[in-house]
């Protein structure tokens, strides 16, 4: 290759197959071709023919032998038709050209851990052929058949009874656990919550949260990660002017560099985040906590179609998804949004008026202060 990453023929050969012996003798002519014969190419790459390849090894066995990348992407591709859902395949397919093109070892590695997180929480549901039920063979069972079937049947109902039980037993204290978490958020609000669903407490809640509501599964939450770090590169003018010297914080927050538990400085931060998730996906996001809080896009017009993600901030330190009735009361949106949003934006507003206008009716006045002499 070229410094300009043009490729050029060095030499030419006539085989009568594509065997081992026949790659071997092409390439030891090649060798001989050499001007200084301890001088032998660092890398050679193939499209994977195994014969080549074999030999490869056998002329030039310091050489490192890798495969063409061509040949690699288009068996990921092929691989994504196969096990990723349709949706997801162009997402799958991004991840993995960042991981190629990554630049050192420890962006290798970060973005290696969104493309597999992204992986496991698009897997398509394979289905495997299922045993045959009941009996195997085409005849009528014994006495002794039948009594061991009927014993089978009464140790699976007792166990579907304690089974039952412990599920219940479950439930009950998981929905204790749900009105614990309500009770966090504001009074007139309650009403409109139908479902609490809680995340893992591991730094990356908040991720988690917007994962689940995006439809990547609670798993996903290194693509979220992934998705805002883009929106910020995309929009830098506009967060530049949001953030101001805060940005490269925001931006800090995003990126990690191990996985497992994150500590605060990686955690989901609103506003600042709240920006970001509703312009990347174009939603609009409600946080529930103190204070409560709504998120417009701000680069968009209105759209009545679009999604509503609600998360709630309970015990100061763990964001969960809460799940609404529809056309439930939006509280108020920031100054930064009015401030920095673009004109066409403004839309979402008026779209959403009359549920801005509800949470302010419903939000009880603070008592005005008098003076007593």
């Amino acid at each position: 290759m070229t410094s300009t990453e043009l490729t050029f023929a060095v030499a030419f050969a006539y085989m009568e197959c594509e065997q081992t012996e026949s790659y071997i003798w092409v390439l030891d002519k090649l060798k001989q071709l050499f001007v200084k014969k301890d001088v032998v190419p660092q890398v050679i790459l193939t499209d994977r023919d195994l014969a080549l390849m074999k030999a490869v090894e056998v002329v030039f066995p310091t050489t490192h032998n890798l495969l063409c990348r061509f040949h690699i992407n288009q068996n990921v591709g092929m691989k994504c038709k196969e096990y990723v859902m349709k949706d997801m395949r162009e997402t799958i397919g991004t991840l993995w050209k960042d991981v190629v093109w990554a630049s050192n070892e420890v962006e290798y590695g970060v973005r290696l851990q969104y493309l597999e997180q992204a992986c496991f929480a698009s897997k398509a549901d394979v289905r495997k052929g299922k045993k045959p039920v009941g009996y195997d063979v085409y005849r009528d069972p014994s006495g002794f058949e039948y009594a061991d079937q009927a014993s089978q049947c009464s140790q699976k109902q007792s166990q579907a009874s304690q089974t039952s039980r412990k599920q219940s037993q479950s439930k009950k204290q998981s929905q204790a656990k749900d009105e614990d978490f309500t009770l966090q958020f504001p009074c007139h609000i309650r009403p409109y919550i139908t479902e609490i669903v809680n995340v893992v407490a591991d730094g990356n809640c908040g991720f988690r949260a917007i994962a689940s509501w995006h439809g990547y599964s609670e798993d996903g939450w290194a693509m979220v990660r992934r998705d805002l770090d883009m929106e910020l590169r995309e929009k830098k003018d506009l967060y530049e002017r949001l953030f101001g010297l805060s940005l490269s914080e925001v931006r800090n927050g995003l990126l990690i560099d191990h996985v497992g538990f994150q500590p605060p400085e990686k955690w989901l931060t609103l506003p600042e985040m709240g920006y970001l998730i509703a312009n990347r996906y174009n939603i609009i996001l409600v946080l529930l906590g103190n204070p409560c809080l709504t998120f417009f896009p701000m680069t968009t017009t209105f759209s009545p179609s679009a999604p509503t993600y609600c998360i709630g901030l309970v015990n100061r330190n763990h964001y969960l998804r809460v799940n609404m009735k529809e056309g439930f009361p939006l509280p108020p949106v920031t100054v930064d949004w009015m401030k920095f949003r673009l004109q066409v934006a403004t839309s979402w507003m008026l779209g959403f008026a009359g549920r801005l206008q509800h949470w302010h009716h419903l939000t009880p006045m603070l008592p005005s202060r008098v003076n007593i002499d």
